[in-house]
């Protein structure tokens, strides 16, 4: 589980003003690291330290990052047993030296400009805890294949108003003008900010590797939760919206690997699984902070419903028509009145037989 942030743990002594921490977790991905950490090395912001968390690989990992760290000291090799993305996450918070803390995955890759337009945004928006952005999505030949993607994979973009999700809104070249004429994609980027703790219920808005923290807001948010294999991030960054303002800048900064294969953990085979801890970390959230939450109980019924809906339809999918029971019999109960649904709760409880004949209908778009 994770800790709350609020004792004394969290107290960094050793924090070095103006140095970015980037935690970069990895498993057996010496094949694609290199990329990772060459677009670490050519950022215009040169104050940072790489903590490469190799959980456990069986690969040539170690050789290829030592080798790296052998001509760039800011890289930092660190072993463990594998325990995990988050269990890798929180190692390197351990570790970490920075006034600032960044992620980044270690089949991603930044734009040279990212750290130091994220800066720029903390250092004119001293309230805010976090600044993430836009991406773009790459196949594994790194051509892309959808540009500005964090739209198309977050659905609460699509629920929600972002002349509603913030409150202020300001040109990134008043920021740093200089930054906005040397990279064109910063030149009309708007940076958002705002309390957003509440739209956050929805679902994440936040891509992992695009984040930027502020060490005072981790003190806050704690750690990842590692009883989570995948969907962590949502329930990290949500903490993190939790105790104040947040930024996002309008720009892709990364570029994020879609097609990669089985040991991402966003593939098809975890989705039932990431689908059941974004209900949990909703259920949660909503149970700590009613108060603290803006939306009205119809509008919270509204996401838990649909939550328990698409957890139920992942194990429809799969054939697994017993765990989707009492899934959708939570979803309806809360709202989910649409007749497609209801027929595929009722058809959970027949006779395999009937369930043979009737699914292959259900299942056609």
């Amino acid at each position: 589980m994770y800790t709350s942030g609020d004792n004394d743990a969290w107290e960094t002594p050793r924090m070095r003003s103006g140095r970015v921490s980037v935690i970069i977790p990895t498993f057996n991905r010496a094949y694609c690291l290199p990329t990772a950490l060459g677009s670490l090395q050519q950022q215009t912001y040169p104050d940072w330290e790489a903590l490469v968390i190799d959980d456990g690989s069986k690969d040539d990992t170690a050789a290829v990052v030592q080798r790296l760290a052998a001509a760039d000291p800011r890289i930092k090799y660190h072993h463990q047993q594998n325990g995990g993305v988050s269990a890798a996450r929180n190692r390197g918070l351990d570790l970490s030296e920075g006034e600032w803390v960044a992620f980044l995955d270690s089949d991603d890759a930044w734009e040279p400009w990212k750290l130091g337009a994220q800066i720029a945004c903390f250092r004119a928006l001293p309230d805010i805890g976090m600044v993430w952005t836009d991406m773009n999505a790459v196949d594994a030949a790194g051509t892309l294949v959808s540009p500005n993607h964090l739209r198309k994979m977050y659905g609460a973009y699509r629920i929600l108003r972002e002349d509603e999700l913030f409150q202020s809104s300001r040109r990134f070249a008043e920021i740093d003008p200089a930054l906005a004429r040397d990279f064109q994609q910063l030149a009309q980027a708007p940076v958002r900010a705002g309390d957003i703790y509440s739209s956050m219920i929805y679902g994440s808005l936040v891509h992992t590797s695009t984040v930027l923290l502020a060490r005072h807001r981790l003190e806050k948010t704690g750690r990842f939760d590692t009883a989570y294999r995948t969907g962590e991030d949502y329930d990290f960054h949500l903490r993190t919206c939790r105790h104040g303002p947040v930024a996002m800048l309008d720009a892709p900064s990364i570029l994020y690997r879609v097609a990669g294969g089985t040991d991402q953990l966003t593939a098809p085979a975890y989705i039932v699984e990431m689908a059941r801890n974004a209900l949990v970390t909703k259920e949660r959230a909503i149970a700590r902070d009613r108060a603290r939450i803006t939306l009205t109980d119809r509008q919270l019924h509204g996401i838990l419903s649909e939550a328990n809906r698409w957890v139920a339809e992942e194990h429809f999918k799969r054939g697994q028509f017993a765990m989707a029971r009492p899934y959708y019999r939570r979803s309806i109960a809360l709202g989910d009145h649409k007749l497609r649904h209801v027929i595929k709760a009722a058809v959970c409880h027949l006779p395999e037989p009937a369930v043979a004949r009737i699914v292959p209908h259900l299942q056609r778009p």
